[in-house]
Order: C-alpha cells, then sequence, then structure tokens
C-alpha cells in the first residue's frame, strides 16, 4: 500500500518546523493497518502490540511542506499476529525513516459470526 503525504504547518514544531517523530508514526500505524486489512480475507483491524520507526542514519526529521511517500508492506498473516513493515520516502526516493507494526488479529468469536471470518 502507497499513501503520500504533504507534511502541513500545523502539525510541526512551532519555531523549526520540523515533523514529531509522534505525528509520523501514528501515519505509519494508519497506512500498516489499512496494509493489513487489504491483504487479510477476514479483514481483522486488529490491535498494535508493537510499534516503532527509526529515521535513517544521518537524516532529519521531515519539515514542513516535504512530500512523502509511505510503502505498507504486510510481512506475514497469522490466525493471531499480522507483521507489517513500512518505508518513508521523500517524493525523489530518498529513505526518509523504516518502521515496523506488530498486530494481534485475535478479534474474537462476535468479529467472526458478523464477518464470516
Amino acid at each position: 500500500l502507497t499513501f503520500e503525504y504533504r507534511v502541513p504547518e500545523r502539525v510541526c514544531f512551532r519555531g523549526d518546523s520540523y515533523l514529531p517523530l509522534s505525528v509520523l508514526l501514528a501515519i505509519v500505524d494508519e497506512v500498516t493497518s489499512w496494509a493489513s486489512v487489504g491483504v487479510d480475507p477476514a479483514r481483522r483491524p486488529g490491535v498494535s502490540i508493537d510499534l516503532n520507526a527509526a529515521l535513517a542514519a544521518g537524516r532529519v526529521p521531515p519539515r514542513a511542506g516535504d512530500h512523502l511517500v509511505f510503502l505498507a508492506r504486510s510481512r506475514r498473516m497469522g490466525r493471531t499476529l499480522g507483521f507489517q513493515t513500512c518505508e518513508v520516502r521523500t517524493g525523489s526516493g530518498e529513505l526518509v525513516a523504516t518502521a515496523r507494526h506488530t498486530k494481534l488479529l485475535d478479534m474474537g468469536r462476535a468479529w467472526g459470526i458478523a464477518f464470516g471470518a
């Protein structure tokens, strides 16, 4: 799943215009969750049990106006756990950050009954 995002001024730190890494992680959470739902036959959204990201070596956080491309991949989807990764790149393809996301996918019997899982 690919998601493109232009960093707006309103979500950046005042003064230096850097995107807080918490905002970057929130976007990664959404993008990897949609990637997970897209490949799971039961369309289970799951619950995050681990979410982490790291800036690429020598990178500073993105600034207001930067064009970012999030590329999320579901690496493995099991009965109980799902594993996703995400690369964040600039519009020109330079690596900004990498992230990993682990989701608990056991949604219980009611989900299975409601959605035929």
